[in-house]
């Protein structure tokens, strides 16, 4: 009861807002009551507990902001959500409550954009009344969707290629015990999406190695794969698989094209019920390497 409050909202006069944030600032008064004209980019170091009230009527990117008011500095913070007894929460409001309790460390906001993008539906722009469900194409065949729109109107010629079907046996992926933080993980599979040339590859490997250390095995056999798949496009490859003998079997978009670069390069090959081939290696392609080697043997001229 002796605690001293300050009040602050929107509809106070600029000095007013001003005068009374100093004064909160400096510390002559305990408390801030204010509404959510706090959350635009306040930051008062010594500010360690919010009590926020009906937190059910508040977005989760708000609760977010409005929770990192306080613990600025090195006091340890408090964030208590006040929920009337008498308030039947809705489902949604549940699940963004739940949200801010569960994704409370440091560097969560990535985590609670997924989780609000669950909660409220993707909108127009990822939903199905625009462009279909993100799923349907994946996050990989989505980045480049929006890059080919975008390129568009920037009058940029842009050619989307097919997407290819790739049907490897191995195992190659970016591991968490290499880069940890998902958002980092997405923006390098983004940047392998958009690379085309053995130049784009050997800079992201760079990269990689520059700002996570060494990349492990499957890191350098999942750029392998990348790259197949940008030899595939280039190529106007519809498929490429493992055989189970020894080889690969692809399935070109252009069947003469391709089978002329086979016999430029002295592919030894067999035509698979006229829409496929197979290409004949001397060992078998157990790795993303050996695979490599025998796509670029085949199609790759040394003229190019």
């Amino acid at each position: 009861p002796e605690a001293s409050i300050l009040i602050l909202h929107g509809q106070q006069p600029e000095r007013t807002i001003e005068a009374n944030l100093l004064a909160f600032v400096n510390h002559e008064s305990d408390i801030l009551l204010a509404t959510t004209i706090i959350e635009s980019g306040l930051d008062i170091p010594s500010a360690n507990t919010i009590f926020i009230d009906r937190p059910d009527m508040y977005g989760l990117a708000d609760l977010h902001q409005l929770r990192g008011r306080v613990g600025r500095y090195r006091e340890k913070a408090h964030a208590y959500l006040l929920i009337r007894p008498d308030v039947v929460l809705t489902g949604d409001a549940e699940k963004r409550i739940r949200a801010i309790e569960e994704f409370d460390d440091l560097g969560s906001g990535f985590r609670i954009a997924m989780r609000d993008l669950e909660i409220r539906g993707a909108g127009n722009l990822l939903g199905h009344q625009q462009s279909g469900h993100i799923a349907a194409v994946g996050y990989d065949m989505y980045c480049r969707l929006l890059d080919t729109a975008v390129k568009d109107l920037k009058k940029t010629r842009a050619v989307l290629p097919d997407e290819v079907d790739l049907n490897l046996d191995f195992e190659a992926f970016i591991p968490k015990s290499y880069i940890e933080d998902p958002k980092l993980k997405l923006e390098i599979y983004r940047k392998l999406g958009r690379s085309h040339s053995d130049s784009d590859f050997e800079a992201i490997k760079a990269e990689l190695k520059d700002r996570f250390g060494r990349p492990p095995r499957l890191v350098d056999e999942f750029l392998d794969v990348c790259r197949i798949r940008a030899i595939a496009e280039r190529y106007e490859l519809k498929r490429v698989a493992t055989s189970e003998g020894r080889g690969l079997i692809i399935r070109p978009g252009w069947m003469k094209s391709v089978r002329r670069r086979l016999l430029t390069s002295a592919t030894l090959h067999r035509v698979i019920a006229d829409k496929d081939i197979l290409l004949v290696s001397d060992t078998a392609c157990d790795s993303p390497a050996q695979a490599l080697n025998l796509l670029r043997r085949a199609l790759v001229l040394e003229t190019e």
